[in-house]
């Protein structure tokens, strides 16, 4: 059987002769050609997420080597290049991936476990609340990936007590903190990627903060996950009490009594309220996170070799997609689907719907990240009167793409350990995708609308 990769690359060789020979060795088609390849690579999944990055970069020096600009000179054509893709919001990325790896090396799961269980006092029906929104507070601050890698250890013996009493029971827990994790990445600009990639895209016109990010998609998230209660309770019967031995949610024994850290309880709590108070301190998010990531290495919370887990495939990733955004304007992309959705003469609502839609849809089957590379220059160019509006709601499109077991790594993670397929997925995820897409289109441009004037 011939290698995939291989494969596409004689699939890509065909599609930019096609190109060439339709419009001829430009600049404009190069950059076509060359953002045609690196999305292929990217939603087709078949290399390491980082490749059409270092794809792009290669490429676009290439062309600038082989058709020099017929405009004024640029310069150094690597530095600017590398400009487009060393957004600020990389290095906002890098630091919330520090504070995720101090909450994991810190017990925080099972001062969590024992949290949860206390506070539910035994109730299913609360333990399943409360796990979900803590799930998603994690998420917030992490990514949806880590917030699992805590949340479901801290939960396991619930889960298996599940399992063994209330196996229906048991998928809808699971499917219910997968789907709280995925829906807390949207609540701030760090959650996920297409998150950073939002306020990248719009920083030059209206700068994003943690504050204005959080007034307009925390409500969402909360709402999207009580939404994910209500659905799991009526499919998967969790108004039943489940029979577990000694009356208890949790009968398995748990270690002894579990501390958070003072150190990372600290380091946390003060970055967190640091950036959610910038317009009052005036101090710059970056200088809040690189100086915690200072203090948590500084005071060996963190080891140097904490670094090699940091998800620099992930950083790598937006990079590109900061400069395939730009190849994609270049080559004149942008311009002809955005007239191509604005001919069909639907209300500026509908047409942002419909982008809106496609977030989800393409998130659902491909990477989130790809997905909003390609579709929020364009959102931007169908409403350019309110671009903080059309970014943010294409990102929380991406973050509302979750039907099935390939959507997001939440939801494989428990696909790859439980026996959660996409028939079970696909009953919680497909509500909640087209409801929240409805309710994405009809409401953060008017939100963003009134927060603004103030």
């Amino acid at each position: 059987m011939p290698n995939k990769f291989l494969v596409l690359l004689v699939m890509c060789a065909a599609w930019s002769g096609v190109i060439f020979w339709t419009l001829g060795v430009t600049q404009q088609s190069c950059a076509l050609v060359l953002a045609s390849v690196a999305l292929i690579l990217w939603l087709s999944e078949s290399t390491a997420v980082f490749v059409p990055t270092f794809v792009l970069v290669a490429g676009a020096l290439g062309i600038h080597a082989i058709l020099p600009s017929s405009g004024p000179p640029l310069g150094d054509p690597a530095r600017e290049i590398f400009r487009k893709m060393a957004d600020p919001v990389l290095g906002l990325f890098f630091c919330g991936m520090c504070l995720g790896l101090t909450l994991r090396k810190s017990r925080v799961d099972q001062f969590v476990a024992q949290g949860v269980n206390r506070l539910s006092g035994g109730s299913p029906l609360r333990n399943l609340r409360i796990s979900m929104f803590a799930t998603a507070g994690f998420a917030m601050w992490t990514t949806n990936t880590t917030a699992m890698a805590i949340c479901l250890p801290a939960f396991g013996a619930t889960i298996l007590n599940l399992e063994r009493s209330q196996p229906k029971q048991a998928k809808g827990f699971l499917i219910a903190l997968a789907m709280a994790a995925n829906f807390g990445g949207m609540a701030t600009p760090i959650g996920t990627a297409p998150n950073a990639i939002a306020i990248a895209a719009v920083s030059d016109t209206v700068p994003i903060g943690f504050a204005l990010w959080m007034a307009v998609m925390l409500p969402l998230a909360a709402v999207m996950t009580f939404a994910t209660e209500i659905l799991v309770r009526a499919v998967f019967d969790f108004g039943a009490v489940p029979v577990v031995p000694g009356g208890g949610v949790d009968p398995t024994p748990q270690p002894g009594k579990v501390t958070l850290h003072v150190g990372t309880t600290l380091l946390f709590a003060v970055t967190v309220l640091l950036w959610l108070t910038e317009s009052l301190h005036g101090l710059h998010p970056l200088a809040v996170g690189f100086g915690a990531a200072a203090l948590a290495f500084g005071t060996k919370l963190l080891e140097p070799g904490d670094l090699a887990k940091i998800d620099w495939d992930v950083l790598i990733l937006i990079a590109g997609g900061l400069l395939l955004g730009s190849l994609l304007d270049q080559a004149g992309v942008l311009e002809r689907l955005s007239a191509g959705i604005q001919s069909q003469g639907f209300a500026p609502q509908a047409q942002l719907g419909v982008i809106v839609l496609l977030a989800a849809v393409g998130s659902a089957v491909s990477s989130n990240t790809a997905t909003s590379i390609l579709l929020i220059p364009i959102a931007l160019k169908i409403a350019p009167e309110s671009p903080a509006a059309a970014a943010i709601a294409v990102a929380a499109g991406c973050s509302l793409g979750v039907p099935f077991t390939i959507s997001t790594p939440a939801n494989a993670l428990i696909a790859g350990r439980y026996a959660v397929g996409n028939k079970d997925l696909g009953k919680i995820g497909l509500p909640l995708m087209v409801g929240g897409c409805v309710a994405v289109a009809f409401t953060v441009e008017w939100f963003i609308g009134i927060l603004l004037k103030f």
